[in-house]
């Protein structure tokens, strides 16, 4: 194989490698992804015992799908079974488990990056796994047990199909992928199938009466098989996904808005700056000179302006719309780089577009060494099971979880001696307002708090969490720095998660 063939080649390895590297620096969840964790490890560890799973003691707001969980614990399962024969702790499945899902979501935007090659040329599917590895958000969360990680496997599986465009088939699988994702993982997604169906009837690539007849049929397939598996895990006739609708409906109570508010334009002013950085700019280059893949543009603004009118904002919501961006940001750069003409203009419109490039890694590598540190609650749940002493371990150790070490890490993957017991029932408040002390140490052997001391118990230590950056004093402490982190800043951290212990 020629040099050239073999960069092409290994272009395909990139997107892999990166979601990996942000698995191996932050392996901890997220309150947001408590959810499918623990039914990852449910579905692993306790198979079909439903009155086992998690869910059944915390089962949040509003329910959610276990599909997407189950899938990832049935591909998972061989990997836990060596595990197992090796020794390792359910750590090891976490990881196991996360690498799944990574691998799943890697394959969807190679798969955009295959579509993008044969449609644009080798060297802009080059682009396009540059710029995605650029960008934090997209690769950070492709391993992270969310709905939104499930729907936006489904988002680049249908716009590899746009890319392609290759006839009848592609479009009938632009329109299965986001149907089935909308009926499982992400109601919400029917704001981004909507403009893909005028896009493709504005080209006459489809009929409305086809549009009609597989939606439907998508749609009851989808639904037949979220409410067969749901209804016997949660114990009840539902419809996750419906539910999920009717709680945030925006022509009802809509109360997602409890989390909070954001301006209409966030989506425009903060999101797309924060998480396309040099990709926002090229995509506006790739619009303009690449007729191709022009159509992808009003999809992406369509599905931001309609979730716009949505109170409640967060960046996760529109990751499904962030490869669309992509795509066009490859052509941008390509054109710009790869086939650029030799003059002065051009040359220093390549240097600009390769500068915003680096500046968009330098960027992500700050943010994912930020994000490093933001897991303390799994960093004192780990280090807690690592200094129980031998006698320790074989007692009914009883541990209280408090509500931000849940938060920043802790799962049922943490959970590593057999008869110990875990608690995160809220412990009862005293009159002056602090943890009720005395009831916790007539209940359980350690406690892990967000407070610094409590009554009846001693502080063993305390795990330190992301409290901002800090410029390097001297050049010596910037160098350190470098050397540790690979940035010139350094993360500062704080004492966040305290791990008490009763008093003997």
């Amino acid at each position: 194989m020629k040099p050239r063939g073999i960069l092409w080649a290994l272009s395909y390895w990139l997107i892999p490698l990166a979601i990996l590297v942000h698995l191996s620096l932050t392996p901890f969840n997220k309150v947001e992804e408590s959810h499918t964790v623990q039914a990852v490890h449910d579905a692993l560890h306790h198979g079909f015992d439903f009155g086992s799973y998690d869910s059944k003691e915390f089962p949040g707001v509003v329910p959610r799908t276990f599909i997407g969980a189950v899938g990832v614990a049935v591909l998972t399962w061989p990997l836990s079974k060596l595990n197992a024969l090796a020794g390792l702790t359910k750590l090891a499945d976490l990881y196991a488990a996360r690498a799944v899902l990574g691998a799943a979501t890697s394959l969807s935007f190679v798969g955009v990056q295959r579509a993008v090659s044969d449609k644009l040329g080798r060297g802009a599917g080059l682009c396009f796994a540059v710029l995605l590895c650029s960008q934090f958000h997209l690769l950070y969360y492709a391993s992270r047990f969310l709905p939104n990680t499930f729907a936006l496997i489904a988002s680049n599986l249908s716009l590899a199909a746009l890319v392609r465009d290759s006839g009848r088939a592609d479009s009938r699988s632009a329109v299965l992928w986001l149907t089935c994702a909308t009926a499982i993982f992400r109601c919400d997604l029917v704001l981004l199938l909507a403009p893909v169906c005028l896009v493709l009837l504005a080209a006459r690539r489809t009929t409305i009466l086809t549009l009609l007849s597989q939606g439907v049929a998508f749609t009851v397939v989808s639904v037949a098989a979220t409410v067969t598996v749901d209804s016997a895990i949660w114990g009840r006739w539902l419809w996750p996904e419906l539910e999920v609708f009717l709680f945030n409906n925006p022509a009802g109570e809509n109360q997602s808005s409890q989390w909070g508010s954001s301006p209409p334009m966030w989506y425009f002013t903060n999101c797309l700056p924060m998480c396309l950085t040099g990709t926002l700019p090229l995509s506006l280059v790739g619009f303009w000179h690449e007729r191709r893949t022009r159509n992808l543009l009003p999809i992406a603004l369509g599905f931001l302006v309609a979730y716009s009118f949505l109170p409640h904002k967060e960046k996760r919501f529109v990751f499904p719309s962030l490869p669309y961006f992509a795509v066009l940001g490859a052509s941008g750069l390509d054109r710009l780089v790869l086939k650029k003409k030799p003059t002065a203009r051009s040359a220093a419109a390549a240097l600009v577009a390769v500068s915003a490039v680096a500046l968009s890694f330098g960027a992500a590598l700050v943010l994912a060494r930020c994000s490093q540190a933001n897991y303390p609650g799994g960093e004192a749940f780990l280090r807690l099971h690592e200094m129980a002493t031998a006698e320790e371990r074989e007692q009914p150790i009883r541990v209280h979880i408090g509500v931000l070490p849940a938060m920043t890490g802790v799962s049922r993957f943490g959970e590593e001696h057999g008869r110990w017991v875990y608690n995160k029932e809220p412990l009862a408040e005293t009159a002056g307002g602090e943890a009720g002390g005395e009831m916790a140490a007539a209940v359980f052997d350690y406690v892990l708090t967000d407070r610094p001391s409590l009554r009846e118990f001693d502080q063993v230590f305390a795990a330190e969490g992301f409290a901002g950056l800090g410029v390097p004093r001297s050049l010596e402490e910037a160098t350190q720095a470098v050397l540790a982190t690979g940035i010139p800043v350094r993360i500062v951290r704080k004492p966040q998660v305290y791990v008490h212990r009763r008093k003997r």
